[in-house]
């Protein structure tokens, strides 16, 4: 039998069941649509059953520490613990693919993560005018994730330009489970599709859901929303064309490099405040909590 995995959203297990362990799972939304409490509720029930877990993340570490904490998730101790590793990604659009995958794939071989988690990867591959480089690499890439035996979620936003259209179908083809997020004339309120889910026995459909303090993604309703006919489903917003100029969103990646040590003695709990460890060449930076100081 196949094992399966609490996705650690209720919206998901209540409606579609557990997700197939060691598979890859793509996440694709616009801006504000919850991608990132996904994300972090999705590993902290990993870190929760003591599970290590890697994120590579497309925003600064502080961000997501109090995003968590907001949602009514504690991620300090795991950082501090080393349970959580997580890496920042730093928007070079020069960079080479091949080394950028290189280094990916240096980081998966022998972690002993069972979670793994890459947000906003279109972010860090977009690269005009290399379909193929792109196509073989991102193929390579998902196998090295078989490899490691972890389940594998991969966020994009909604693709525009023709590149990043053609990894989010690569990405579909190739994954076990495709999801759709998207905004709703109501203030606050999203809708989680399913567009692909193999070995799901329930008819795919579209759930609305808030995402509240304390609690994260709370579903609207109870029952799954189905839509036999294509025409019948609710049209989705479509992510507005790029101008070509840098957007405040790709500004926040350039951040500092920060770096995570190893496990610190027992001692006082260190305050959520992450530190600086200088400059850093290439497109990922790792990131710690300081040590606590002994009295």
């Amino acid at each position: 039998m196949i094992d399966k995995i609490n996705a650690g959203i209720d919206l998901i297990t209540k409606n579609f069941g557990e997700l197939y362990a060691s598979r890859t799972y793509l996440l694709a939304g616009e801006k504000d649509t919850a991608k990132t409490t996904f994300v972090l509720q999705y590993l902290y029930q990993g870190l929760k059953e003591g599970n290590a877990c890697l994120l590579v993340a497309n925003q600064p570490p502080r961000d997501l520490v109090i995003q968590a904490e907001v949602m009514g998730m504690d991620l300090t101790p795991y950082f501090l613990d080393g349970t959580l590793l997580v890496y920042e990604t730093v928007r070079k659009e020069k960079y080479p693919l091949v080394p950028l995958f290189q280094e990916l794939e240096k980081i998966i071989a022998g972690n002993p993560a069972r979670r793994f988690a890459f947000e906003g990867l279109d972010q860090l591959l977009a690269r005009p005018g290399q379909p193929e480089v792109l196509i073989e690499s991102v193929t390579a890439f998902l196998k090295s994730l078989e490899k490691a035996k972890a389940t594998t979620v991969i966020t994009l936003s909604l693709p525009v330009a023709q590149e990043m259209l053609l990894l989010k179908k690569t990405l579909e083809d190739l994954s076990t489970g495709s999801f759709l997020l998207n905004s709703t004339e109501v203030d606050r309120v999203r809708s989680f599709s399913v567009k692909k889910l193999i070995g799901s026995r329930i008819a795919f459909g579209t759930v609305q859901f808030t995402v509240e303090p304390g609690r994260g993604i709370v579903q609207m309703a109870r029952d799954v929303l189905k839509y036999p006919r294509a025409e019948e489903a609710p049209a989705r917003r479509e992510a507005p064309a790029s101008s070509g100029a840098p957007t405040e969103h790709h500004k926040a990646a350039e951040r500092r490099a920060i770096s995570f040590p190893r496990p610190a003695a027992a001692g006082p709990k260190a305050a959520p405040v992450l530190a600086s460890a200088g400059a850093e060449e290439g497109p990922l930076r790792r990131f710690w909590f300081p040590r606590p100081k002994d009295n």
